[in-house]
C-alpha cells in the first residue's frame, strides 16, 4: 500500500480514464452540436420535399388503369431486378429495357408490342429522372445521418466505470458529469425518434 511506484501507476490509469471520459463527453457534445442535429433535420426536411416532387412526377408520368404501387420502393425494387436479369442473363448487350424488335418481357416473357415497349421506356425515363436520383440521395443522406444518431452511446460501459471512479474523488463533479450525460441522452433521443 505505500509502494511509490505502484500509487504512480495507479494514478497515471485514472487519470488516463479520466481523459478518456472528458474525450467522449467532447465526442457526444460534438455528434449533436446544433449544427448536426440542424443538418438531420434538413436531410430529414430535403427527404420529404424529394418525396413529394417523386410522387408529383409518379402521378404526372403514369397514365391511369396501371397496377396500384407503380412508381413505389417495391415496385422500383422489381425494376431494379427486372435490369439486373436482363443485363446479366436475357440481353447481356442490350439497354434495358431491351424494347427491339426480338424482345420479350422478361418478366412474363411475352413478346412487347408497341404500347408495351413505350410504357417500359417511359419507367426507365422515370428511374433515370432526376429527381428520382435526388430522392435517393436524399434518402441515402437522411438514412445516414439517423444512423448516427440512433447509434450513438452515450453511456458506454467504460464512461459508466470512469464515473464511479471519478464519484470516489469528487461527488459533486461526478454528479455534473452524470447531469451532463442525460440531458445529452436525452437530446440523442429527441433527435433519433
Amino acid at each position: 500500500a505505500n509502494d511509490p511506484a505502484k500509487l504512480a501507476q495507479q494514478l497515471k490509469l485514472r487519470a488516463a480514464r479520466i481523459q478518456t471520459l472528458a474525450q467522449h463527453m467532447r465526442s457526444v457534445e460534438t455528434a449533436l452540436s446544433p449544427a448536426a442535429v440542424t443538418a438531420a433535420f434538413d436531410a430529414r426536411d430535403a427527404l420529404r420535399r424529394k418525396h413529394a416532387e417523386a410522387k408529383r412526377l409518379r402521378a404526372a408520368t403514369f397514365p391511369e388503369g396501371l397496377l396500384a404501387g407503380t412508381g413505389s420502393t417495391e415496385w422500383k425494387t422489381l425494376w431494379e431486378a427486372a435490369r439486373a436479369f436482363s443485363q446479366e442473363k436475357a440481353y447481356p448487350q442490350q439497354s434495358y429495357p431491351h424494347v427491339g424488335e426480338d424482345a420479350q418481357c422478361v418478366l412474363c416473357q411475352q413478346g412487347l408490342d408497341h404500347e408495351a415497349s413505350q410504357r417500359l421506356e417511359q419507367f426507365e425515363a422515370f428511374i433515370a429522372s432526376a429527381t428520382e436520383q435526388e430522392l435517393r440521395e436524399a434518402k441515402a443522406l437522411f438514412n445516414e445521418s439517423a444512423k448516427a444518431f440512433s447509434q450513438l452511446v452515450v453511456r458506454p460501459d467504460s464512461v459508466v466505470e470512469a464515473v464511479k471512479e471519478l464519484r470516489l474523488d469528487n461527488e459533486a463533479i461526478a454528479d455534473q458529469v452524470e447531469t451532463t450525460l442525460g440531458a445529452i441522452e436525452e437530446r440523442r433521443k429527441q433527435v433519433a425518434d
